[in-house]
């Protein structure tokens, strides 16, 4: 006896006691019960706003609003200074990517042929000053990095993420 039992996107195959999953449809089933399992989640639009005070409360939410101003400022200083450690030349990263453009961090992680591999933005970053700007590249993940990297993307807000890919 076959029978054929659908929830949402998931198809179930019962074929003589034995199931069969499709799983990529099981994984997009999950999704939709997760979403609608936590208040807040159930539409598309909620999904991408999560942090508005729907999931998290609304002093969070001010609060990481406020660090992350913290560090896009930090960034910014950063993305255009010449006399620090990081910038062995006399060059800032402002020099060739005026306030962040050009840099497409919502493209990565993808592969770049100068590291020879699959790269983070940071480790793009941390190969762009130690080669072009022949200076020392903060550790990944530390406070300037972090603030580098959040500058560049504050200036790259609207953006399309196509990781991988290059720009349209």
């Amino acid at each position: 006896m076959n029978k054929k039992i659908t929830r949402g996107r998931v198809l179930f195959l019962a074929v003589a006691g034995a199931a069969v999953i499709l799983v990529p449809m099981l994984v997009n089933a999950q999704r939709q019960d997760d979403t609608q399992t936590l208040p807040g989640l159930a539409h598309e639009v909620q999904r991408k706003h999560a942090q508005s005070g729907e999931i998290l409360d609304r002093e969070s939410v001010m609060k990481g609003n406020r660090e992350l101003q913290v560090m896009i400022t930090l960034g910014d200083q950063l993305w255009h200074s010449r006399d620090l450690p990081m910038s062995g030349n006399g060059q800032a990263c402002n020099m060739c990517h005026a306030d962040g453009s050009v840099t497409h961090p919502e493209t990565y992680p993808k592969y770049k042929p100068q590291i020879g591999k699959v790269a983070t933005v940071q480790e793009m970053m941390g190969w762009c000053i130690s080669i072009p700007n022949q200076g020392k590249p903060f550790a990944l993940g530390s406070k300037e990095m972090n603030a580098l990297e959040a500058y560049m993307n504050w200036n790259n807000k609207g953006q399309v993420m196509e990781i991988g890919t290059m720009p349209q």
